[in-house]
């Protein structure tokens, strides 16, 4: 595998609109999400939600400090995934790489990295909200549906990934 990974070409890509538009969307989810824990911390009870069932009904319960570990894992993964979208030699593709198709199977790559660390964002930043207002009273749980409606996007956006990269090996 490496071998056929070493063989491609590396063409660095210039970032387009809407690349600056995912990254700004996605470092304002995270940069708010931070904002709003840091700020309803202390109202928080010492006991909060961590950890919901299918149904979006509460599994378990903890210490509030660890409200902060769902925005800390959108931190850290977004991070990641912004640094290895300046690598799209070494992803792995469904379609085999040449000169002629090196430019659009990597833009693909890229924009699926970064529309997958945005919905990730705001579906932390979903759970982390509807687990303060589950803490305070004001709700039940994320519902059945955010899991759903989560692992849809995801789905449609492979989907649709995997349908471009096809059409033009």
């Amino acid at each position: 595998m490496k071998k056929i990974k070493a063989e491609r070409p590396v063409i660095r890509l210039n970032l387009t609109t809407a690349d600056f538009f995912l990254f700004t969307a996605t470092f304002i989810v995270n940069a708010a999400l931070w904002w709003y824990i840091i700020d309803i911390y202390t109202s928080l009870n010492s006991e909060i939600p961590t950890h919901y069932s299918l149904e979006g009904g509460i599994d378990s319960t903890g210490a509030k400090s660890t409200i902060f570990i769902l925005p800390a894992v959108s931190l850290v993964t977004n991070l990641l995934l912004y640094i290895i979208s300046f690598f799209p030699h070494t992803f792995n593709y469904p379609v085999k790489i040449t000169e002629q198709n090196a430019a659009h199977q990597y833009r693909l790559g890229v924009n699926l990295v970064r529309w997958l660390g945005f919905i990730l964002s705001v579906f932390f930043a979903f759970v982390t909200y509807m687990t303060v207002q589950t803490a305070a009273g004001k709700a039940t749980g994320p519902g059945k549906w955010a899991v759903a409606v989560f692992v849809g996007l995801t789905t449609i956006m492979l989907v649709a990934y995997f349908v471009m990269a096809e059409r033009k090996k």
